[in-house]
């Protein structure tokens, strides 16, 4: 059986995003027996009705090169191979016909050169986050599925049209 079911969601369905932090020590090769979603890798799609989810692995948080991991770390080819997933899942039916499509991510992408550049900013709308959204080609926002969380997209919405009117183009 799923543990983290067994333990904390018997009831209620839990989905993982495994985040750098999750790939380090003791437990790291030990962590699908807490969290399996039922798939080979941790990145994964997944329809709940209309809603698509499509959940992302950040690895690690660092180049593979960089000197804290003394050459022992290498998820260039899991970054790329979670690249090729990911355009073959936008493209997925399932994920084309959802009405509403949600991102689930760590940490923004790390290393190599990428056709898509994912921005995770905080919550509040301060000038990273307005930075973000003017650079933007498609914003994807997760929300709770609360009336308040839901009235608060009408006014991020117009925030997005606004601030990217007043945008200098580069």
């Amino acid at each position: 059986t799923d543990k983290a079911v067994e333990l904390f969601a018997d009831s209620v369905p839990m989905y993982y995003c495994r985040g750098n932090h999750e790939t380090r020590g003791a437990m790291a090769p030990r962590f699908k027996e807490y969290f399996n979603q039922g798939v080979d890798e941790l990145y994964y799609m997944f329809r709940q009705g209309p809603v698509c989810f499509v959940v992302l692995d950040c690895g690690e948080d660092k180049p593979d090169d960089h000197w804290v991991y003394y050459g022992l770390n290498d998820f260039s080819a899991f970054r790329e191979d979670q690249a090729d997933f990911l355009k073959k899942e936008l493209k997925s039916r399932e994920f084309t016909q959802a009405s509403c499509r949600i991102l689930i991510n760590h940490i923004p992408l790390w290393g190599n050169d990428y056709d898509y550049v994912l921005i995770d900013s905080n919550p509040a709308l301060n000038l990273f986050t307005i930075n973000g959204l003017v650079v933007a080609d498609s914003v994807i926002i997760p929300v709770q599925a609360e009336p308040y969380a839901c009235d608060g997209l009408n006014d991020l919405f117009h925030t997005i049209a606004t601030e990217k009117n007043k945008s200098i183009p580069i």
